[in-house]
């Protein structure tokens, strides 16, 4: 029963070469059995990862807070890599926690504990936050040029499927699940690591769209209802948030995001049209403008 919360009690037992990563932070008395009693998560949230010991490095860093990291043996990355992580999770989590005006760990969210990242070989899978931890590609992370897509992960501890509770299918599900997300990401990128980063990443982002502009990839926003159209919804959706950004000022943006957050967390069945609705009460007929750009063909 998806979209609705409950009470749960969990015991586990792994043989000794497995070890247990939760979405909830479980007690261990030892490497073998795992217990936990959680009060309202969502039914779909709990989340198990089991891993063979000798296939992962472990290291434990404090930035402050304890962050377990996971990599694959004989793949990690390098030092700068690695210090490069610590530095922009600390980072991420210090400005969304302002921009939303809560903090990572917060018990009224069943938060208790910042994530553990695990780092997988990559097959079938993407990055994905899974409340109390962030898997990714062990690979994507030891090579590819930047790691913002890991803040991005960073964000959904407060934009995500764990907290905008719309249905997959619904109009627009996944401009609430993913664009506004990935709009706060560049934001971050903004304020946080420069403008030339931001900079940077606006170029790649309008390049990555134009490949698709009107061919029938480019379809609008708001008909991604599951998450299987990354240009449209990471790149399209963006540009159109950031074009209303520069007509209110992107701090009037985010504030509205912000409260847009705050408002809907956790409340089910939401619906795209909460959110335009809330961006109309703001600023009138804002929402009305970008509600034409999230339909529309093409940008």
């Amino acid at each position: 029963m998806p979209n609705t919360f409950m009470d749960v009690a969990l015991n586990v037992e792994t043989p000794d070469s497995l070890s247990l990563i939760c979405s909830y932070p479980l007690d261990s008395d030892d490497t073998m059995k795992y217990s936990g009693k959680f009060s309202r998560i969502l039914s779909q949230s709990l989340t198990l990862a089991f891993i063979r010991d000798e296939a992962y490095q472990r290291t434990d860093e404090y930035i402050p807070g304890k962050l377990p990291i996971y990599q694959i043996k004989d793949m990690q990355c390098g030092k700068e890599r690695y210090d490069e992580l610590l530095a922009l999770t600390e980072a991420a989590i210090v400005f969304f926690g302002k921009v939303y005006g809560e903090d990572y760990i917060s018990a009224e969210r069943n938060v208790t504990a910042l994530p553990v990242y695990l780092f997988h070989n990559g097959e079938g899978f993407s990055n994905r936050y899974n409340i109390g931890f962030i898997s990714a590609s062990q690979e994507k992370f030891s090579t590819k040029p930047d790691i913002y897509p890991l803040m991005h992960e960073i964000g959904h501890r407060w934009l995500g499927e764990w907290t905008l509770l719309i249905d997959d299918g619904q109009p627009g599900a996944y401009f609430i699940k993913e664009t506004l997300n990935e709009f706060m990401t560049l934001m971050f990128i903004r304020y946080v690591c420069g403008n030339a980063y931001y900079e940077t990443q606006l170029d790649w982002c309008k390049a990555e769209y134009e490949k698709i502009k009107g061919t029938p990839q480019d379809e609008p926003v708001v008909n991604v209802v599951t998450n299987n159209n990354n240009t449209v919804i990471y790149r399209k959706g963006s540009l159109a948030l950031i074009r209303i950004a520069e007509q209110i000022g992107y701090g009037e943006l985010m504030s509205v995001i912000s409260r847009f957050y705050k408002e809907y967390a956790g409340k089910y069945p939401l619906k795209y049209t909460d959110f335009i609705d809330m961006l109309n009460e703001s600023h009138a007929g804002v929402g009305d403008q970008l509600d034409q750009l999230l339909t529309a063909k093409s940008l």
